[in-house]
C-alpha cells in the first residue's frame, strides 16, 4: 500500500458489506488525474506533485503524457471540457504485480466534479464507454456473501496475483488489500533497497 492508502480491518469490511456495494479491481498501478483548464489545455495531476503542466513533467511521466496528448479528444469527452476531473491507473510502470495483457496503460476507476464530488459509478462507467477509454474491471455488484478473496476469480490482464479490491457505495470509497499483495510488496521493496543498479524500484508519482 502507498501512504495515505486505508486497509480495512476485518470488522470494519463486515460493517460494509452489510449493505450492497460495486466491487472493482484494484489495479496495481500510479493514481493520476487529469483534468482540462480550457480547449487544449490538458493538466496531469499526481498526488506528490499535484497539478502539472504536459510539457514541465520529468521523463519518468513522458510515456503518461504522450499517451494522453494521443487521446486528447476523448479527454476532453470523458471531462466534459472543464466541468470534471477523471482519475484512473497509471500502468505503464510495474510496481509490484505484473500485468502480462493490459488493454491500454491508463484504466479509469473515477469522475469527479469541480466541488469534487464523485460522478455515480454507473455514469461514470458510461461516460469513460463513450470517450472509447477503458475502465478498471468490475468484479460484483451487489450484496457480498463471504469472504472478499473469494470474489473475481483469476487476476486480470494476465496477472498471476492482484493487488485487492476497491469497494463503492454512493460517494463512499473502501480499498481492500490482499496480504498476499502486502508480502509481495514487502519482497519487491526489499529488492529494490538491496539492488545496486537497474531499474524495479517502486516509485509514486
Amino acid at each position: 500500500m502507498r501512504e495515505g492508502d486505508l486497509q480495512l480491518t476485518d470488522e470494519e469490511t463486515a460493517r460494509v458489506l452489510e449493505r450492497a456495494v460495486r466491487v472493482y479491481e484494484k489495479l496495481d498501478g500510479l493514481n493520476v488525474g487529469f483534468r482540462f483548464r480550457g480547449p487544449g489545455r490538458l493538466k496531469i495531476l499526481s498526488r506528490v506533485h499535484g497539478e502539472l503542466d504536459p510539457r514541465d513533467v520529468g521523463p519518468e511521466l513522458a510515456t503518461l503524457v504522450s499517451w494522453a496528448m494521443r487521446r486528447l479528444p476523448r479527454l476532453w469527452l470523458l471531462c466534459e471540457g472543464t466541468k470534471h476531473v477523471a482519475f484512473g491507473e497509471w500502468l505503464g510502470h510495474r510496481i509490484g504485480v505484473h500485468y502480462r495483457a493490459l488493454p491500454d496503460l491508463v484504466l479509469f476507476f473515477d469522475v469527479a466534479d469541480a466541488r469534487g464530488r464523485f460522478v455515480e459509478r454507473v455514469d461514470m462507467e458510461r461516460r469513460v464507454r463513450a470517450a472509447g477509454l477503458l475502465q478498471n474491471p468490475v468484479v460484483f455488484a451487489g450484496r457480498v456473501r463471504g469472504a472478499l478473496e473469494r470474489l473475481g476469480g483469476k487476476p486480470p490482464f494476465g496477472a498471476r496475483e492482484r493487488e485487492g479490491f476497491v469497494l463503492t457505495r454512493g460517494q463512499e470509497r473502501w480499498k481492500y488489500v490482499l496480504q498476499t499483495h502486502v508480502r509481495l510488496r514487502g519482497r519487491e521493496l526489499g529488492r529494490a533497497l538491496n539492488a545496486t543498479e537497474g531499474p524495479g524500484a517502486p516509485c509514486e508519482v
